[in-house]
Parts: C-alpha cells; sequence; structure tokens
C-alpha cells in the first residue's frame, strides 16, 4: 500500500483546505508524477485541467487521472481556433522576413541580420515583448546592425499577426503568443489549473495556462528551479521566481528522492542541498572507468549521457560495431547535423572526395564569423565544433566509395527517436529520463564552463544535477574523451 510521504500529505492539505496558488519545489525523482496523481484524485469532484509539457506526457496520463489533459500549446491552438480557423505554415516567418529583406540585399552582413531576425522574432514572441534589445541582451543574440535587426523583427511580428487575421496561417511559436496579441479567451475554465514542469514555461506559456483559470479558480504548479534547463530555447530561466512574483502562491517542498541511491544523491548534494534520499534507499554504486571500457560496459537498458553530441555519436558507432542496438535521442539534433552537411555541399568546387577539408574550412569560416561578432562566443563556438565532430565520426565509419546521400540516411537512422536497446543522450534530452544503470562520459568536467551571462552559468549546474539523478542502481562518470 503507498503511503503519502509528510511533504506529500502536507501538499495535499493545502490543495483542500489553503488559499490561493500554489508552487510544488520538487526534487529530482521526487515521485512529482504520484503527486500531481493524487492531486488530480483529489480534484475529482471539481473541474481541473492538467497541462503537460508535451503530448506524450498528456496521453500517458489521460486514461490515469479524472482531470482533463493537455498541452500548453493545444490549449493556446483552441483559443486561436476560436478566432479564425489555423493553418500550420511552419516556415511562416522565414517568408515574411525574406519578403522584408528584399530592400537590404545589398548589405554587407545580409545572412547575419537574417539569421538574427528569425532567431530575435521567435524569441520576442515566445517572451511577449517588442523590447528587442532587451532580448538580444539576454539571449546573447549579436543583431550586426541592431537599428535594421529591430525594424525587421517588429515589422515580422506585426507582419505575422496581421497575416493569421486574413489567412489563418500560423507557426508554433504562434500558438502561445497570439492568443497574447490579440487578447484571446479560453473557451472553457476550470476550477484549478495544474502546470507540469512549470521551471521551463516561457512568458507566453504562463499566460496561456493562466488564461484558462476561471473566476476565483487555483493554480498549481509542480516544478523544479535546478532542473531549469531550457533557457536557450525561450523559457523564463527565472520561471519559478517569476511564478510566485506573478500570482503570490505559496511554496511547499518535495525534498524526497525516491529513485536515487544514498552514493548518488551525495553527489547532487552538493548542488542542491536539500534533496533527500528516501526511506530505506539502496547505497548504490557510483564507479569511474575509461572510455576505451564503455562498449564492453553497456547492456540492454543502460542510459549514455553526455554535455556534447560528438562522443555520443562516436560511441553510438562503435556500440552499432559490436552489435549493440544503440541509437543517439533526438530526431532534431540529426536534422541540425544534415542541414551543415547540406551547406558544405553547397559551397563552390565541393566534391564529395574533398568532404573532410570542406568540413573544416567551413567550420574555420563559421568560427571566426562567431569570434568576431558575438558578445559570448564560447559556448556558439563549443556547440559547432561538437556538431561538425558529429558528423565526423560518421563520415570516418563510412567506407570508401559511400556518398553524402549515404552520410544523411545513416545519420537520420542513428537519431531516430525509436526506443533503442541502449540510449545514447544530451542532458539536455535525458531529462525525464531514468535508468536502473547510467553513463556520463565527460562527467568529471560538469559543469561545464561556456562562459556567457549568470543565467546561463546556472543552467549549466542544473544540467550537471540532473545528469547526476538518472540512475537508478549504478552511476559511472566515463573519463578519457
Amino acid at each position: 500500500m503507498f503511503n503519502p510521504s509528510k511533504y506529500q500529505l502536507s501538499i495535499l492539505d493545502f490543495v483542500k483546505t489553503g488559499k490561493g496558488d500554489l508552487v510544488v519545489n520538487a526534487v529530482a525523482g521526487a515521485g512529482k508524477t504520484t503527486t500531481l496523481k493524487m492531486i488530480a484524485n483529489e480534484l475529482a469532484n471539481h473541474s481541473a485541467l492538467f497541462l503537460a509539457f508535451n503530448k506524450h506526457i498528456a496521453t500517458e496520463l489521460a486514461d490515469k487521472i479524472p482531470s482533463e489533459c493537455r498541452t500548453i500549446h493545444s490549449l493556446g491552438y483552441g483559443m486561436i481556433a476560436r478566432y479564425k480557423r489555423p493553418k500550420m505554415k511552419n516556415y511562416k516567418y522565414w517568408n515574411i522576413l525574406d519578403t522584408l529583406l528584399v530592400k537590404y540585399s545589398n548589405h554587407p552582413d545580409f545572412a547575419d541580420i537574417k539569421k538574427a531576425a528569425i532567431k530575435l522574432t521567435d524569441l520576442c514572441r515566445s517572451n511577449l515583448t517588442d523590447n528587442v534589445m532587451d532580448v538580444s541582451a539576454h539571449y546573447g543574440v549579436n543583431m550586426v546592425d541592431p537599428d535594421v535587426v529591430i525594424e525587421l523583427v517588429t515589422n515580422a511580428i506585426k507582419a505575422g499577426i496581421e497575416l493569421y487575421k486574413k489567412t489563418g496561417e500560423i507557426d508554433y511559436t504562434d500558438m502561445i503568443f497570439l492568443p497574447d496579441a490579440l487578447n484571446l479567451s479560453s473557451s472553457k475554465t476550470y476550477q484549478f489549473v495544474m502546470v507540469d514542469e512549470c521551471q521551463d514555461l516561457s512568458p507566453a506559456q504562463l499566460s496561456i495556462a493562466m488564461k484558462a483559470r476561471a473566476l476565483g479558480g487555483r493554480m498549481i504548479f509542480v516544478g523544479d528551479r535546478n532542473q531549469a534547463i531550457m533557457g536557450f530555447a525561450g523559457a523564463d530561466s527565472n520561471s519559478v521566481d517569476s511564478i510566485i512574483e506573478k500570482t503570490n502562491a505559496t511554496e511547499l517542498p518535495l525534498s524526497i528522492c525516491y529513485r536515487c541511491p544514498t552514493s548518488h544523491l551525495d553527489i547532487a548534494r552538493g548542488l542542491v542541498p536539500q534533496i533527500e534520499a528516501k526511506e530505506g534507499a539502496i547505497d548504490g554504486v557510483f564507479n569511474e572507468t575509461s572510455i576505451d571500457n564503455l562498449v564492453d560496459l553497456v547492456g540492454i537498458g543502460d542510459l549514455v549521457m553526455c554535455r556534447l553530441t560528438a562522443p555520443l555519436v562516436k560511441q553510438c558507432l562503435k556500440m552499432i560495431a559490436s552489435g549493440i542496438p544503440a541509437r543517439v535521442r533526438g530526431r532534431d539534433i540529426g536534422r541540425g547535423l544534415i542541414s551543415i552537411i547540406k551547406k558544405v555541399v553547397n559551397q563552390p568546387n565541393y566534391d564529395w572526395s574533398c568532404f573532410v577539408d570542406c568540413l573544416r574550412q567551413w567550420q574555420s569560416e563559421q568560427i571566426e564569423k562567431i569570434t568576431k561578432k558575438e558578445k559570448y562566443p564560447d559556448s556558439k563556438i563549443e556547440s559547432l565544433v561538437d556538431r561538425c565532430g558529429a558528423i565526423m565520426a560518421v563520415y570516418e565509419s563510412c567506407y570508401n566509395g559511400q556518398s553524402e546521400q549515404c552520410l544523411i540516411d545513416k545519420i537520420t537512422k542513428m537519431f531516430e527517436d525509436k526506443k533503442a536497446g541502449v540510449w545514447l543522450s544530451t542532458i539536455h534530452r535525458a531529462k525525464g529520463l531514468e535508468s536502473d544503470n547510467a553513463y556520463i562520459i565527460d562527467g568529471h568536467r560538469l559543469p561545464y564552463d561556456f562562459g556567457g551571462q549568470d543565467w546561463q552559468k546556472q543552467q549549466e549546474t542544473n544540467l550537471a544535477y540532473v545528469a547526476y539523478t538518472r540512475a537508478k542502481i549504478s552511476l559511472t562518470i566515463v573519463k578519457g574523451v
């Protein structure tokens, strides 16, 4: 029989008898989903909505709790649909900016201006702001020519709103931006709105969630400040505190980790002192090994993590060659590598026989651009070198006579999001995963120091915490990359 912890009982008591909104500060492995199910069951006789971080979680919980389950994006989509039937156009703002950029076609920094404008158009919408300068400074996006980029972003967002009004065209970010921009409301509101993974909400996502609350209704947010890792994608890096400031919510802890052995928590506690072991938790195993031993150690069901992609690709190839069914998690990562390959292939005088030289030349040119134009270049250079290194690892596995298409096909297959015998995953992608045995490649370097701003450094520390708390029995630091 399940016995709720003192923390879970306190949370349930607040839901039943307390007033106002609630933020549950849940450590890694704290039984967050179990707690949310308990809350949902307690609210079975109330109108309640559970907002999940992604469709997979919403679908998984739909049959397990009495509350309605949706994603924040689907809720926003529903608000838009009440105003005008939406039509998905993934490259909507690319097309808008192409039109706006015509008069700057001879600008010496045309390509960099377009890149900055596209990035900032998305980030400004996610952050519900028209202050392009502040968003640029926060995310370290170099505008090259600020007056031009600010004009482009401002006009692109205005044009995007008008285009939706006329034709219904939206992209993914519009689902959470347009309800605020057009002051749209939800067709249905709820007495209780539960929000999962609140540490990674963007201002636009928070706004959507708040719109679902009925007059006099209550919000219940669950998350972990120390697992906030999506700031690079537009999330509010200070989301939990922003929520508390906005809602005046009461904060309650959920501090017992039911996943990790005590030896792993001793490491994690250096980053998050309040994390507690469950009663009777095993000591577990904490090991260190060389990268040369990894393929011989991993078994079916194991999880292999790394902050970077290239080391994962190299080890995945070795595992496949040894007969171990392995994949790297993250289809969009594979698409990013393929995009680089296509840019290299499209260079003047390109030939497959000189692919390596062309890739290195392209990488050098990009590093030079980043160094000249970025205020915080280190993390972007590291990311670029990492992606090119991943491509090289796959290229080196190709035998003579193979082509660019073979390279692309190998990457596509390697990054399929189908469950594999062994998952290899960046730490970002490992959030939400767990395994009996987990390995962290280059784990002795965590947290990575890419420079940057304080919030970016904190998110690197958060990534280390995420990595240290994935294993249920054995955690191994893999050195020698």
